[in-house]
């Protein structure tokens, strides 16, 4: 696994390596629209490989509000509104797709820059809040 993907926190981690795995297939998927400069349209593969990472990533982020919500986290409520802005992107993004005015590099930003910021900021801080709930107080 990436390490800007580890959090500490082992189910977090495991979710982010499949939702990776599943933004790498649509690079994969992406790179003869790359070549070509763009195709008239995207191949029905590209749009169901960002339809996956769509359906994982509101798996992982209902996993993660649940966390949010027994462990009264405080920032809950801007975390969740991170989400729906990933969620609201995707959608947007996949529209975009189905009318051909999506340019490939829009997905790698998109993707990467969803993924990278969110792993590397609200998850991180997240995990640390589950962390100290875990831990015994100090004496």
């Amino acid at each position: 696994m990436q390490d800007w993907l580890r959090t500490g926190h082992a189910e977090i981690d495991r979710q982010h390596a499949e939702l990776f795995g599943l933004v790498q297939h649509a690079r994969r998927l992406a790179a003869p629209v790359r070549r070509q400069r763009g195709l008239p349209a995207f191949p029905l593969g590209l749009r169901l490989a960002i339809a996956d990472f769509g359906r994982q990533a509101a798996t992982h982020f209902s996993y993660e509000e649940g966390l949010m919500t027994r462990t009264g986290y405080a920032d809950g409520a801007a975390h969740r509104v991170r989400h729906r802005g990933i969620r609201s992107g995707i959608i947007q993004l996949m529209e975009a797709l189905d009318a051909g005015q999506a340019p490939v590099q829009l997905l790698d930003d998109a993707l990467d820059a969803w993924f990278r910021h969110h792993v590397g900021t609200m998850d991180r801080v997240l995990v640390a809040h589950l962390a100290a709930r875990a831990s015994p107080p100090a004496a």
